[in-house]
């Protein structure tokens, strides 16, 4: 095992760190938090086209590069740290993951390479009453009929609804939970968008009235392929919130070196020295965190699920302390509109509570080890 990365890696992530810079800096982030479409199509082509991001950890049967987790939570970390506003993580961490966890060679081959490609806007609905991770209370039904499979159900909570050609739907059948998948533009189907804490990654909710659907991978199986795809989207949200905490990093330690306070940048005084050692060890120890949990499931380890409850407990209340301690720093001027520290706060909020809730990671790592 060697935990450096490799220069080809430093590379690769370097250059995605440049292409963001260029592409989606503050500016843009705010053009979409205004009101503008929730995400820039040409950036989103040029991410498919130009670097290879869609299809990075798909095989390359189906287009893509073919690598690993590790390699797609070096660009996770980038877009955290750049906010980028995309559906980059619904379409390729959660529903691309879906695909390949599912074991249907058939829809696999008809949607990963247009998902590789950047042709198609994809996501996953899980959530009803209660989060994601709740699969046993799902009470969306799938009725086989003659005509095919007809959904019916509400799924709350579901991202980039409102950008996705293509929704995979957890839905209870005869035979138990099963996966399928809907076309946005299917008749009966209706996206609501839900208020916002965090402007920058939307929410819907997703209405099924006897919606066409078509069965992803086999009748009553889907439990477990699902819960691979939430053990692995864990980790890739992990890789986001490392970005954000070392963006808070380095907007609060700029902001330090330069702002004057009774003749002397407030940098020097030993409070806010602590506050930015603070926040350094929360990116330095999120980052290992993340990329062991990455490898762990790369290399398909036993104790990955553990690892990715773990690392997603601490890594998010790292990032949520690295944001508060972003705002303290930067005083008024950072609950301002007209400053970007409240977006990354309203980020790391968000992002604690998308798939699981630190308390419940921690109850279920309890429950897990026999406590």
């Amino acid at each position: 095992m060697d935990f450096e990365l490799t220069d080809e890696q430093r590379a690769f992530q370097e250059s995605v760190r440049k292409f963001l810079q260029a592409n989606a800096a503050p500016a843009q982030v705010r053009r979409f938090v205004d009101g503008d479409p929730s995400y820039d199509q040409r950036v989103w082509r040029a991410m498919a086209t130009e670097l290879g991001l869609h299809g990075l950890a798909i095989g390359e049967e189906h287009g893509g590069a073919g690598a690993s987790l590790v390699e797609l939570a070096l660009v996770l970390e980038e877009t955290g740290r750049a906010l980028l506003c995309s559906p980059l993580f619904a379409t390729v961490v959660l529903a691309a993951t879906a695909l390949q966890n599912s074991g249907d060679k058939d829809a696999q081959a008809r949607w990963l390479p247009q998902i590789a490609a950047g042709e198609l806007v994809a996501t996953v609905a899980l959530a009803e009453g209660r989060g994601p991770y709740h699969l046993d209370a799902t009470r969306t039904r799938a009725t086989n009929t003659p005509r095919g499979w007809f959904l019916n159900g509400r799924k709350r909570f579901v991202l980039d609804a409102d950008s996705a050609d293509l929704i995979l739907v957890a839905a209870q059948t005869d035979t138990g939970l099963s996966l399928f998948a809907v076309r946005s533009s299917a008749a009966g189907l209706t996206r609501t968008a839900m208020p916002l804490l965090d402007p920058t990654r939307p929410l819907s909710e997703v209405d099924l009235v006897d919606v066409e659907a078509e069965l992803v991978g086999v009748d009553g199986l889907a439990h477990r392929p699902l819960r691979r795809t939430l053990t692995l989207a864990t980790i890739g949200l992990a890789a986001e919130q490392v970005g954000v905490t070392q963006a808070c990093l380095d907007m609060a330690v700029g902001y330090a070196n330069t702002r004057v306070q009774f003749g002397r940048p407030i940098g020097s005084f030993q409070a806010i020295k602590h506050k930015c050692a603070d926040m350094l060890v929360n990116a330095e120890a999120s980052r290992s965190m993340t990329y062991f949990a990455a490898w762990s499931a790369a290399n398909d380890s036993d104790d990955q699920t553990l690892l990715a409850e773990m690392t997603g407990a601490y890594v998010s209340e790292a990032a949520f302390r690295s944001a508060s301690e972003n705002l303290q720093i930067h005083g008024g001027i950072g609950y301002t509109w007209e400053h970007d520290a409240h977006l990354l706060f309203k980020r790391a909020v968000s992002s604690a509570r998308i798939l699981r809730s630190p308390n419940d990671r921690r109850e279920a790592i309890a429950t897990d080890i026999g406590l």
